[in-house]
Protein backbone atom coordinates (compact mmCIF):
# COMPACT_ATOMS: atom_id res chain seq x y z
CA UNK A 1 0.00 0.00 0.00
CA UNK A 2 1.41 3.40 -0.97
CA UNK A 3 0.15 5.07 2.25
CA UNK A 4 1.99 2.45 4.28
CA UNK A 5 5.18 3.09 2.41
CA UNK A 6 4.80 6.86 2.68
CA UNK A 7 4.05 6.67 6.42
CA UNK A 8 7.11 4.49 7.14
CA UNK A 9 9.32 6.60 4.85
CA UNK A 10 8.32 9.70 6.83
CA UNK A 11 9.03 7.94 10.13
CA UNK A 12 12.41 6.63 8.96
CA UNK A 13 13.46 10.09 7.75
CA UNK A 14 12.21 11.72 10.98
CA UNK A 15 9.43 13.64 9.22
CA UNK A 16 7.21 12.68 12.13
CA UNK A 17 4.55 15.34 11.62
CA UNK A 18 4.01 14.22 7.99
CA UNK A 19 3.74 10.63 9.21
CA UNK A 20 1.14 11.69 11.77
CA UNK A 21 -0.89 13.58 9.17
CA UNK A 22 -0.90 10.47 6.94
CA UNK A 23 -2.01 8.35 9.90
CA UNK A 24 -4.76 10.82 10.76
CA UNK A 25 -5.98 10.78 7.15
CA UNK A 26 -6.13 6.96 7.09
CA UNK A 27 -7.78 6.55 10.52
CA UNK A 28 -10.45 9.13 9.69
CA UNK A 29 -11.15 7.87 6.19
CA UNK A 30 -14.78 6.81 5.67
CA UNK A 31 -13.69 3.36 4.46
CA UNK A 32 -11.13 2.68 7.22
CA UNK A 33 -13.44 0.37 9.20
CA UNK A 34 -14.11 -1.72 6.08
CA UNK A 35 -10.40 -2.50 5.58
CA UNK A 36 -9.13 -6.03 6.30
CA UNK A 37 -8.48 -6.73 10.01
CA UNK A 38 -4.71 -7.01 9.58
CA UNK A 39 -4.63 -3.57 7.93
CA UNK A 40 -6.69 -2.01 10.74
CA UNK A 41 -4.40 -3.67 13.32
CA UNK A 42 -1.31 -2.33 11.55
CA UNK A 43 -2.61 1.28 11.43
CA UNK A 44 -3.68 1.07 15.10
CA UNK A 45 -0.11 0.02 15.89
CA UNK A 46 1.21 2.98 13.89
CA UNK A 47 -1.15 5.12 15.96
CA UNK A 48 0.50 3.84 19.16
CA UNK A 49 3.96 4.79 17.86
CA UNK A 50 2.71 8.25 16.85
CA UNK A 51 1.13 8.68 20.30
CA UNK A 52 4.52 7.86 21.84
CA UNK A 53 6.24 10.37 19.55
CA UNK A 54 3.55 12.89 20.55
CA UNK A 55 4.21 12.35 24.25
CA UNK A 56 7.95 12.69 23.60
CA UNK A 57 7.29 16.08 21.97
CA UNK A 58 8.24 14.94 18.46
CA UNK A 59 4.70 15.38 17.02
CA UNK A 60 1.97 17.92 17.67
CA UNK A 61 -1.21 15.92 18.33
CA UNK A 62 -4.53 17.77 18.77
CA UNK A 63 -5.88 17.41 22.34
CA UNK A 64 -9.11 15.76 21.23
CA UNK A 65 -7.09 12.95 19.62
CA UNK A 66 -5.71 11.49 22.84
CA UNK A 67 -4.53 7.89 22.54
CA UNK A 68 -5.68 5.57 25.33
CA UNK A 69 -2.25 4.47 26.56
CA UNK A 70 -3.42 2.53 29.64
CA UNK A 71 -5.85 0.45 27.57
CA UNK A 72 -3.16 -0.23 24.96
CA UNK A 73 -0.57 -1.31 27.56
CA UNK A 74 -3.04 -3.76 29.10
CA UNK A 75 -3.87 -5.41 25.78
CA UNK A 76 -2.01 -8.70 25.62
CA UNK A 77 -0.69 -9.61 22.17
CA UNK A 78 -1.57 -13.07 20.87
CA UNK A 79 1.49 -15.26 20.42
CA UNK A 80 0.24 -17.25 17.45
CA UNK A 81 2.85 -18.07 14.82
CA UNK A 82 1.40 -15.77 12.15
CA UNK A 83 1.17 -12.91 14.65
CA UNK A 84 4.62 -13.48 16.14
CA UNK A 85 6.34 -10.83 14.03
CA UNK A 86 3.56 -8.30 14.63
CA UNK A 87 3.97 -8.84 18.38
CA UNK A 88 7.53 -7.50 18.37
CA UNK A 89 6.60 -3.84 17.75
CA UNK A 90 3.63 -4.18 20.16
CA UNK A 91 5.83 -5.46 23.01
CA UNK A 92 8.40 -2.76 22.31
CA UNK A 93 5.99 0.19 22.29
CA UNK A 94 4.13 -1.08 25.37
CA UNK A 95 7.46 -1.28 27.23
CA UNK A 96 8.45 2.23 26.08
CA UNK A 97 5.13 3.61 27.35
CA UNK A 98 5.77 1.92 30.72
CA UNK A 99 9.14 3.70 30.93
CA UNK A 100 7.68 7.05 29.85
CA UNK A 101 4.78 6.85 32.33
CA UNK A 102 7.11 5.86 35.17
CA UNK A 103 5.31 2.51 35.58
CA UNK A 104 8.59 0.93 36.63
CA UNK A 105 7.06 -1.90 38.67
CA UNK A 106 5.04 -2.96 35.61
CA UNK A 107 8.18 -2.74 33.46
CA UNK A 108 10.08 -4.93 35.94
CA UNK A 109 7.20 -7.44 35.87
CA UNK A 110 7.43 -7.46 32.07
CA UNK A 111 11.21 -8.11 31.96
CA UNK A 112 10.83 -11.88 32.42
CA UNK A 113 8.29 -12.18 29.62
CA UNK A 114 10.52 -10.06 27.33
CA UNK A 115 13.47 -12.35 28.09
CA UNK A 116 11.34 -15.41 27.47
CA UNK A 117 10.05 -13.95 24.21
CA UNK A 118 13.63 -13.26 23.05
CA UNK A 119 14.79 -16.77 23.85
CA UNK A 120 11.73 -18.46 22.34
CA UNK A 121 11.02 -16.46 19.19
CA UNK A 122 13.89 -14.16 18.32
CA UNK A 123 16.94 -15.73 16.75
CA UNK A 124 20.03 -14.45 14.94
CA UNK A 125 18.26 -14.50 11.58
CA UNK A 126 15.68 -11.99 10.41
CA UNK A 127 14.88 -10.81 13.92
CA UNK A 128 18.49 -10.11 14.95
CA UNK A 129 17.91 -6.35 15.32
CA UNK A 130 14.69 -6.85 17.28
CA UNK A 131 16.45 -9.33 19.56
CA UNK A 132 19.24 -6.81 20.25
CA UNK A 133 16.78 -3.98 20.87
CA UNK A 134 14.52 -5.91 23.26
CA UNK A 135 17.61 -6.98 25.20
CA UNK A 136 18.65 -3.29 25.31
CA UNK A 137 15.26 -2.45 26.84
CA UNK A 138 15.84 -5.17 29.43
CA UNK A 139 19.19 -3.49 30.25
CA UNK A 140 17.26 -0.28 31.06
CA UNK A 141 15.25 -2.27 33.61
CA UNK A 142 18.42 -3.92 34.99
CA UNK A 143 19.98 -0.44 35.31
CA UNK A 144 17.06 0.64 37.54
CA UNK A 145 15.92 3.09 34.82
CA UNK A 146 19.06 5.19 35.21
CA UNK A 147 19.97 6.59 31.75
CA UNK A 148 23.77 6.61 32.14
CA UNK A 149 23.85 3.11 33.64
CA UNK A 150 21.45 1.85 30.95
CA UNK A 151 23.70 3.18 28.16
CA UNK A 152 26.71 1.54 29.79
CA UNK A 153 24.96 -1.82 30.31
CA UNK A 154 23.57 -1.86 26.76
CA UNK A 155 26.75 -0.65 25.01
CA UNK A 156 27.69 -4.11 23.73
CA UNK A 157 24.18 -4.75 22.40
CA UNK A 158 24.11 -1.27 20.83
CA UNK A 159 27.35 -2.11 19.02
CA UNK A 160 25.84 -5.42 17.81
CA UNK A 161 22.71 -3.62 16.62
CA UNK A 162 24.88 -1.28 14.56
CA UNK A 163 26.66 -4.22 12.87
CA UNK A 164 23.41 -4.99 11.02
CA UNK A 165 21.97 -1.71 9.71
CA UNK A 166 18.25 -1.61 9.04
CA UNK A 167 18.91 -1.40 5.28
CA UNK A 168 20.58 -4.84 5.24
CA UNK A 169 18.49 -6.54 7.92
CA UNK A 170 16.37 -9.33 6.48
CA UNK A 171 13.28 -8.47 8.47
CA UNK A 172 9.81 -7.38 7.48
CA UNK A 173 9.84 -3.58 7.26
CA UNK A 174 6.69 -3.31 9.43
CA UNK A 175 8.49 -4.77 12.46
CA UNK A 176 10.88 -1.89 13.04
CA UNK A 177 8.42 0.98 12.75
CA UNK A 178 10.88 3.53 14.11
CA UNK A 179 14.55 2.60 13.53
CA UNK A 180 15.85 1.07 16.75
CA UNK A 181 18.78 3.49 16.91
CA UNK A 182 16.29 6.39 17.05
CA UNK A 183 13.96 4.55 19.41
CA UNK A 184 16.88 3.86 21.78
CA UNK A 185 17.67 7.57 22.04
CA UNK A 186 13.98 8.32 22.76
CA UNK A 187 13.87 5.56 25.40
CA UNK A 188 16.93 6.99 27.17
CA UNK A 189 15.53 10.52 26.88
CA UNK A 190 12.25 9.37 28.45
CA UNK A 191 14.19 8.30 31.55
CA UNK A 192 15.58 11.84 31.89
CA UNK A 193 12.17 13.54 31.70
Amino acid sequence: NSYDFFFLSCIHTKQFQNAYETLDFILNHTRFSSRPDNSIEKWKLYEAYCAYLGEMGEIKVPDQKKFKVAKFINEVPLYTSEKRTRNIPILIIQTLFLFLHRRYDDAIDRADSLNLYCSRYLKKDASFRSNCFIKMLIKIIEADFHPVAARRKAAGLHKKLNTVPLEVAKQIYEIEIIPYEDLWELAIESLDN
